[in-house]
């Protein structure tokens, strides 16, 4: 019995280190598959209450400014996305708000990077902030969004896109869902039948932002 038992004992000796190898060799893949995050990136999910009712885009962007400005001074507005759910927020040219700036390299302890910072219009509050840093040595060149008019501008894409795509294709879902990204070269409006089939794009006009001019329709 002894030699069996013995044998017991190195099969699962043997058994137990292949286990651990294989689980060493599979965290150190993902480590190596997924960068890991700068020590700087955050996520802040803290509801800050406004005290000004947001209905556009340009309202907001005063909130956006002031919670992206206390990061980083030198932070600038580089591009905004209007999610519109529903025939009211769509015809409306309204919805949930995404403003994203991004900052330059200064030194090792203010890197270059990216932030987003969310507007709820429903609950009237920046309900969600995230900003993520470039790694040491590296830049990134970004180009403002400039804000003059800035409602108007958005009540012109939506406008435009509108018209092009119709609202015959727009409304045919019971819970239609816009997605409008904006930035200093283009505007893209997408249409999807529904928030939890958003990236099932049925229609999507890319729109010039020099000259509004349509560059790209889908279908």
């Amino acid at each position: 019995m002894k030699p069996f038992h013995s044998f017991l004992k190195i099969t699962f000796l043997i058994l137990g280190i292949t286990i651990f190898a294989i689980f060493v060799a599979l965290c150190i893949s993902a480590l190596q598959e997924k960068p890991p995050e700068h020590p700087l990136d955050f996520q802040d999910i803290k509801e800050i209450a406004l005290d000004k009712q947001i209905k556009s885009a340009g309202d907001g962007l005063p909130y956006a400014l002031k919670r992206a400005y206390e990061w980083r001074q030198d932070s600038v507005l580089t591009g905004l996305e209007i999610i519109s759910r529903g025939k009211e927020e769509i015809a409306n040219n309204t919805g949930s708000l995404e403003y994203i700036f991004e900052f330059p390299f200064i030194d090792k302890s203010k890197p270059s990077g990216i932030m987003f910072i969310f507007i709820n219009t429903v609950s009237n509050s920046i309900d969600h902030v995230s900003a993520s840093h470039d790694g040491e040595g590296e830049e990134r060149s970004f180009t403002e969004l400039k804000t003059d008019n800035l409602t108007e501008r958005i009540k012109r894409v939506y406008d435009i896109a509108k018209e092009t795509i119709g609202d015959k294709n727009i409304f045919k879902f019971d819970q239609s869902f816009v997605r409008v990204h904006i930035d200093s070269d283009f505007a893209t409006f997408e249409v999807s039948p529904s928030q939890s089939e958003a990236n099932k794009i049925m229609n999507r006009v890319k729109i010039d932002m020099r000259t509004y001019d349509i560059v790209e329709t889908i279908p």
